[in-house]
């Protein structure tokens, strides 16, 4: 039987996927020291950035960027003109969240893992180079030389090349078990 046509006729069955499958027995291809930031320091990370966008959006504009005209003023937060990206910004970061604290728990298939970790790394790169575009631009008197930095740019870079070394080394297959074949999976064992 096809597996699409399984898929169409059968109830998806959980616990008796995971009793017929060696998954639950074989080591998870990916390393635990790059497990462990992706699954749990990241989502954290992700989620505190989407609660602050959605709470305080004037906070975190003024973190990314003290000049920026959508600043709050005076302790207002609203930023009626800018909102609506503060808001999407949020729901993005939501999506972020979700995919390292759920979809990457949901497989060990390193393909999976490598793919997804290939497109958080595009997305870290970026965000490098659009921080140092408003660090030349002088944002907040600031340069893109390092002793004028403030704690937040100290935490925006740390975390960013911190957690885009983790992505590379899952991107790169740093530390990754090899996936065994039918045949080895088989090798001494008698019929």
């Amino acid at each position: 039987m096809q597996p699409s046509t399984y898929l169409l006729h059968e109830p998806i069955r959980p616990k008796a996927i995971l009793k017929s499958s060696t998954m639950a027995h074989e080591p998870h291809p990916i390393p635990q020291l790059l497990r462990i930031p992706l699954l749990y320091v990241e989502p954290v990370l992700a989620l505190n950035g989407a609660l602050l966008l959605f709470l305080s959006p004037g906070r975190f504009l003024a973190a990314m960027s003290p000049r920026a005209a959508s600043a709050s003023v005076g302790g207002n937060d609203s930023l009626a003109d800018v909102r609506v990206l503060t808001d999407q910004l949020a729901i993005l970061q939501l999506l972020f969240a979700f995919n390292v604290g759920v979809l990457l728990r949901a497989t060990r298939d390193a393909g999976v893992w490598r793919v997804a970790c290939a497109g958080m790394l595009m997305s870290d790169v970026l965000h490098v180079l659009a921080s140092v575009r408003e660090l030349a631009r002088g944002g907040g008197q600031r340069s893109v030389g390092v002793g004028t930095w403030r704690a937040e740019e100290w935490v925006n870079f740390g975390v960013l090349v911190g957690m885009g070394l983790v992505r590379l080394a899952v991107v790169m297959g740093v530390g990754m078990r090899a996936a065994r074949s039918g045949k080895d999976k088989n090798k001494g064992k008698t019929g």
